[in-house]
């Protein structure tokens, strides 16, 4: 059956990673580690925000799971949300990202539990194909590519025989050349064609977490690449910060992860998008692409300068006290403080202060500040400057910077200085 509607809605979300709990603490009523808790909070807004706007369909773009055995509580959840969906008429179409794949052939993926459930609304895709998805507004057709790694596309033999970036030039040859092929097979008389992919595309911007990528051998395929396939919407998945590329009719977008997971996406909005598209008489093309934020913690990073203070802990309570709200929040603090003033430094008081406003204190580390590193002095050069005294240092600075400077005014210059050291006025 072909599209009847002119237009249809939907949302595209991905990189969930379900599980982590690295910047979590365990509630003492329920177990759970507020992390989990927060990513739970984030899907189940949109679940709320899917059926208050009526959506066609939902596209998860990969990566449910942070590990290959998730806990009996995250596998719950999140077949909960599905079947809230479900229940409501909402079609969910799930690719497997990297983390929702066995290494071991013939391992099962715990996003296999979708199929066993055989839920007309539910598709999971491992593998690469078309599939036709029936949505209130008609049938849809989606090419879904599930994560594709270098040993899936070259031999061992290829792999150990070529340098790394000969490796992923061939890799990347291979599947755009498969791409092609497959977006070739669609009928375009099908509707509005969507790509749904977990995969690395050229100029997509990093994570700093995500910045190993560039010593893999993983394959990148190019933009332009992308956009010349014809797909009217590209939802892809597997890079963590949300951005849209390419043509603003056909783009191709990475909806990002749906909540925080690390300080490296502090600054980042997290969130999904809600997508429309039309048919006119230039054929389908994306309308509408509206960003809609998560629910999620926030993550924050302290930084307070105590060298010129007298009482440096009661100087970083205040700030704490009338500083950066902190309320539910994930916390970092360092304090950059002198050699004598480390010792001091009451960090018991600190880290309680932080933890009776935040979610969680990750730590609250003292920095003494590498005086040699920021003047850019060698070693020797660095020795000699420090064993000097202040009208040493004072007096070659003159012989450097003041040459014109007749002996006249050097020797009350000079004078000067040693009386103001001694305390004199």
């Amino acid at each position: 059956m072909m599209t009847t509607s002119k237009n249809l809605r939907f949302i595209h979300f991905s990189d969930l990673h379900l599980g982590v709990e690295t910047h979590g603490k365990r509630d003492p009523e329920t177990g759970v580690s507020s992390q989990i808790q927060d990513f739970l909070n984030c899907l189940d807004h949109l679940v709320k925000t899917a059926i208050t706007e009526q959506v066609d369909m939902v596209l998860f773009a990969g990566d449910a799971f942070h590990s290959l055995r998730p806990t009996p509580l995250c596998v719950r959840e999140f077949l909960k949300w599905l079947l809230t969906l479900a229940d409501n008429q909402i079609p969910v179409v799930l690719i497997a990202g990297n983390h929702d794949l066995p290494l071991a052939r013939g391992d099962a993926s715990p996003l296999d539990l979708v199929a066993v459930l055989k839920n007309p609304f539910l598709h999971f895709q491992r593998r690469p194909g078309w599939i036709s998805v029936t949505t209130k507004s008609g049938s849809v057709p989606i090419f879904c590519l599930p994560y594709v790694s270098t040993h899936q596309l070259l031999t061992t033999e290829e792999i150990f025989s070529a340098r790394k970036d000969q490796i992923r030039l061939t890799a990347q040859e291979l599947l755009s050349q498969f791409l092609e092929t497959k977006a070739r097979q669609r009928d375009v008389s099908d509707g509005p064609s969507i790509l749904l992919a977990h995969l690395w595309v050229e100029n997509a911007e990093l994570s700093g977490s995500e910045e190993f990528l560039s010593e893999t051998t993983e394959p990148v395929i190019p933009l332009s690449h992308l956009q010349n396939l014809g797909f009217c919407y590209a939802a892809l998945g597997h890079i963590h910060r949300s951005q849209v590329l390419g043509d603003k009719d056909r783009p191709v977008v990475y909806a990002g992860s749906l909540a925080r997971i690390a300080f490296d996406e502090e600054d980042q909005e997290k969130g999904f998008y809600l997508v429309e598209l039309k048919d006119d008489k230039n054929g389908w093309k994306t309308t509408s692409l509206q960003f809609l934020p998560s629910p999620t913690r926030r993550f924050v990073t302290l930084k307070f300068d105590v060298r010129e203070q007298k009482n440096p802990t009661e100087f970083v309570l205040r700030a704490i006290e009338s500083g950066t709200r902190l309320e539910g929040a994930v916390v970092r603090a360092t304090i950059f403080a002198t050699q004598d003033q480390q010792r001091g430094l009451d960090r018991v008081r600190i880290r309680n202060a932080l933890e009776s406003k935040a979610d969680v204190v990750q730590f609250v580390r003292v920095e003494v500040p590498d005086y040699q590193a920021l003047s850019g002095l060698d070693s020797a050069e660095w020795e000699r400057w420090t064993q000097q005294s202040p009208l040493e240092l004072l007096n070659e600075w003159l012989d450097r910077t003041k040459k014109d400077l007749t002996e006249e005014k050097r020797t009350k210059i000079m004078a000067l200085a040693k009386k103001l050291m001694e305390g004199g006025g």
